[in-house]
């Protein structure tokens, strides 16, 4: 017969007059294989290996020649298809329906469109160690006649889809043929020896009651079904030869095959759970709810500019993960729990504000006894915490008995503990004409709602710039006779039973309180600003919020909010007969990163000097002072 070798073969078009062997396609849609005598090609051969399949390689029977391009069939090949979503009787509203058909046809690649559309991951690959590295050999298991054409058009369709490819291993695993309930193939291999030369690995799974436990409360649910999810972590291509597999059947040649897990490999779970937990950790299943809605974001109104400006940072600045943070987008969810207060119309209502984690949960109910007004209180949570928080909450007497206090949740995203975010979010949702900026673990003297609602009498702070501090003092104590008055504490004081607020490791943050004024004076009396002050103040609600999202976790986050109360020349009245006192606690992860890494603390030093560059720009000479204050410091 006379064949035509086209172009793309050997580089140009030639005719070959030849004894040839058509050997008859073994699936439908393919091209028959042709084989050809030595040596008639031996005068292409040259030609041949510079062209675009030099890559077939001669056998001791003669050379595989592609005659005509391989391609897809017309019948394997992905059709486009319009994804359509079947809600059935659900009492999901016809806007949600509307919102989540949007989001979903948003992202299609996720979707399987047909048999062959398998997923793959690149983010892992699965390794097989072995005691001992010598391959080893199988014998094929028979394959019934009945199931050969069954077993081809199977393999066919995994050598399509990427699953499997040929190989000429050293190792040999045999391949059984087991056909599942509905009549399908499912090709297993029999990799005990292969079990035995692997060297273990192990993982922890997720524990199950957890999981479920991370569940309650929730009404909807979305379940993710991954597509034949056994073939989408690949094998590690040093380690593929040892899962080669083979059978009698002439057209099943030795194959590797992508997946660990449907072979029962050994140790096959171990990626796939190992990428599976952590990617998933923090999610408890709330990934759509996530995407959808998830509660009330912060204004995402300049999208464009803000990609711009993270674009715009430097990835290679150690500081990076800083500066990204300010730009880091939280689901908030305002008032979790229910919330009825009015406040009186004297204009003197004050609301204390803090933040909280999961580890400061405790103080809840205490602050609640020594705190009588509205609290506003930004809690840093993940869904399954904030699950955790509502069956607290929900068990706690004290807790539901207050209508007044109001619970805003931030869900956790990014490694850092936004602080100063938290702040904000408490501070923009108090309903009184004034708030005291208070934290956690600090519980306010009995009696201190209605001293400051006084002070804003007696000091007219609502027709001037004030800022009232609260003295802050501290125990070592887990259990305290709580004092109740300002003599008590002095006798505490004395006793060494309470301390000025870290007096020993950061003097300078209240030193300017002058606790030694403190002790006799009966009168307030202002203080001036000086270069690391942080007070607890109580202020207007319309002052400025902590403006610097960058001072994240431990470290300068009230130090830069009172330098912008000074900046914008508000007055420091310190109360004679108010008190605050911190409780003892163990201390948080963000205050153990910054006194063990040095980075942590190096890139908050550049941090505050570009803040206080900032100042400068926006206040002029006034500002100055701050610089000069921290380099004489």
């Amino acid at each position: 017969m006379t064949i035509t070798f086209p172009k793309e073969f050997i580089g140009a078009d030639m005719d070959v007059c030849t004894l040839a062997l058509v050997v008859p396609d073994v699936k439908p849609g393919f091209y028959s294989p042709v084989l050809i005598g030595m040596t008639t090609l031996e005068p292409l051969y040259e030609q041949r290996l510079e062209s675009e399949c030099a890559s077939y390689k001669p056998s001791q029977h003669g050379y595989r020649a592609v005659i005509l391009s391989h391609s897809i069939p017309n019948n394997t090949q992905p059709k486009e298809v319009k994804l359509e979503f079947d809600f059935g009787e659900s009492p999901i509203p016809p806007e949600w329906k509307a919102r989540i058909i949007s989001k979903l046809e948003q992202i299609p690649e996720v979707f399987s469109h047909h048999d062959l559309d398998f997923g793959r991951t690149d983010c892992v690959r699965h390794h097989i160690r072995l005691h001992d590295e010598t391959p080893f050999k199988h014998r094929a298991r028979p394959v019934h006649p009945r199931n050969i054409e069954a077993v081809r058009d199977h393999l066919w369709d995994l050598l399509e889809a990427g699953v499997i490819r040929e190989s000429k291993s050293p190792f040999s695993s045999s391949v059984v043929v087991v056909r599942k309930k509905n009549g399908d193939m499912r090709l297993c291999i029999n990799y005990r020896k292969l079990n035995l030369h692997t060297i273990k690995d192990a993982y922890e799974l997720p524990n199950l009651e957890e999981s479920f436990s991370a569940l309650t409360g929730s009404r909807w649910f979305s379940v993710l079904d991954l597509k034949s999810g056994y073939y989408q972590i690949e094998m590690a291509e040093a380690d593929k030869p040892k899962t080669a597999s083979f059978s009698s059947s002439s057209d099943l040649q030795v194959i590797h095959w992508n997946s660990p897990k449907k072979l029962r490999v050994k140790n096959k779970h171990v990626e796939f759970f190992r990428n599976l937990y952590l990617t998933f950790l923090e999610y408890d299943g709330n990934l759509l709810r996530r995407e959808l809605f998830g509660c009330p974001s912060e204004p995402d109104l300049n999208t464009e500019r803000l990609q711009k400006t993270l674009s715009e940072l430097d990835e290679d600045d150690p500081c990076y993960e800083f500066r990204r943070e300010r730009f880091t987008v939280h689901r908030t969810h305002l008032y979790f729990l229910h919330y009825d207060y009015t406040p009186p119309s004297d204009g003197t209502d004050v609301t204390l504000v803090a933040q909280l984690s999961m580890d400061r949960l405790q103080m809840l109910e205490a602050i609640c006894k020594h705190w009588e007004g509205p609290v506003s209180l930004a809690l840093y949570l993940s869904d399954a915490e904030a699950q955790q928080f509502l069956r607290y909450a929900q068990g706690s007497e004290v807790l539901m008995s207050r209508a007044n206090v109001g619970y805003h949740i931030v869900y956790k995203e990014g490694q850092f503990y936004p602080v100063n975010l938290l702040r904000n979010v408490a501070m923009r949702h108090v309903h009184t004409p004034y708030v005291f900026l208070s934290d956690i673990d600090f519980l306010p003297m009995y009696g201190l709602y209605e001293s400051l609602r006084r002070s804003v009498v007696q000091l007219d702070v609502s027709h001037s710039k004030k800022a009232l501090v609260v003295p802050a003092f501290e125990t070592l104590r887990y259990r305290l006779s709580f004092p109740k008055s300002k003599a008590e504490l002095l006798s505490q004081l004395d006793m060494g039973t309470l301390f000025t607020f870290r007096y020993h490791v950061w003097t300078k943050g209240h030193a300017p309180t002058n606790f030694a004024k403190w002790r006799t004076s009966t009168t307030p009396y202002r203080v001036q600003w000086e270069p690391d002050f942080e007070p607890y103040v109580m202020v207007s609600s319309s002052s400025p919020e902590y403006d610097d999202r960058r001072f994240v976790g431990f470290g300068w986050n009230k130090v830069s909010h009172i330098m912008e109360l000074d900046a914008q020349e508000y007055e420091f009245v310190v109360l004679p007969n108010a008190f605050m006192i911190h409780m003892p606690h163990a201390p948080s992860f963000d205050i153990t990163k910054f006194r063990s890494n040095k980075l942590y603390r190096s890139c908050l030093q550049t941090l505050k000097e570009e803040f206080q560059q900032n100042m400068s720009r926006r206040f002029g000479f006034a500002a100055l002072k701050y610089m000069t204050a921290d380099n004489n410091s």
